[in-house]
């Protein structure tokens, strides 16, 4: 039975934002804070995000009203850092039956587990059992844009050439290591190998600004994991 879907034909009629303490409590800025809520009104249902700040990211989303068939609707998902789910909980009254869908990813997003009940009864039961005969897929990290040309270019689009080394001629190809963390974050940020002090510290500069958002992490059996990257940053005199 597939799950039942919110309604959400009508515009938005509300908005709220605040800023949240460890206990909870509301505060009216974000100093101090831990999360920053939002809430919605999507037609019939209402929608509250919980974001976790710092490198912001959503870490909870909460739906609740009536459903498409006016039925009562409740979805609550937490989500990994880079913004994939990590728990989904579905609830809804089908032919007058409470239905609860209970569903857990692996950290690259395939299901590991799903349950429903209805009523009383459990109806569908799936979970995700590792075969050690089969060779998991590995996935390097992914800057926004998704293929690792797409790091390349957001680097070197960021890129400025200094000045001096402009008048004084320099070119040449900087090599730059950072890892990419488990949480999607960027870290040990260095040249592997330089050129000229000017043009290393203008990739050192360029590879920062790409730091400043959180990436979607190298994962391997399923699993996120540390991935060190080597790049290359091309300073070209035409």
């Amino acid at each position: 039975m597939p799950l039942a879907q919110p309604d959400e034909s009508a515009s938005p009629a509300l908005f709220t934002s605040c800023f949240l303490a460890l206990d909870g409590t509301v505060l009216p800025t974000a100093e101090g804070a831990l999360h920053r809520r939002e809430t919605e009104e999507l037609g019939s249902i209402t929608e509250t995000r919980l974001f976790r700040l710092g490198h912001e990211r959503l870490a909870q989303r909460t739906r609740k009203g009536l459903d498409a068939a006016g039925q009562p609707f409740e979805s609550r998902e937490t989500f990994l850092p880079w913004g994939q789910p990590k728990v989904r909980v579905t609830t809804s009254v089908v032919n007058g039956v409470r239905c609860v869908d209970y569903q857990t990813f692996f950290d690259n997003g395939e299901l590991k587990m799903h349950k429903r009940r209805e009523g009383n009864l459990l109806t569908e039961r799936f979970v995700s059992v590792p075969n050690p005969n089969y060779s998991y897929k590995e996935e390097m990290p992914q800057y926004e844009g998704g293929a690792n040309q797409s790091i390349v270019a957001a680097i070197q689009q960021s890129t400025k050439y200094p000045p001096m080394s402009l008048r004084n001629q320099e070119s040449g190809r900087v090599y730059v290591s950072f890892e990419v963390r488990h949480d999607g974050l960027v870290d040990a940020i260095c040249v592997v190998k330089g050129v000229t002090p000017a043009l290393d510290a203008a990739a050192l500069e360029a590879v920062r600004s790409v730091s400043l958002k959180r990436w979607r992490p190298g994962f391997q059996d399923r699993r996120a994991v540390k991935v060190v990257l080597t790049v290359p940053i091309t300073f070209s005199i035409r």
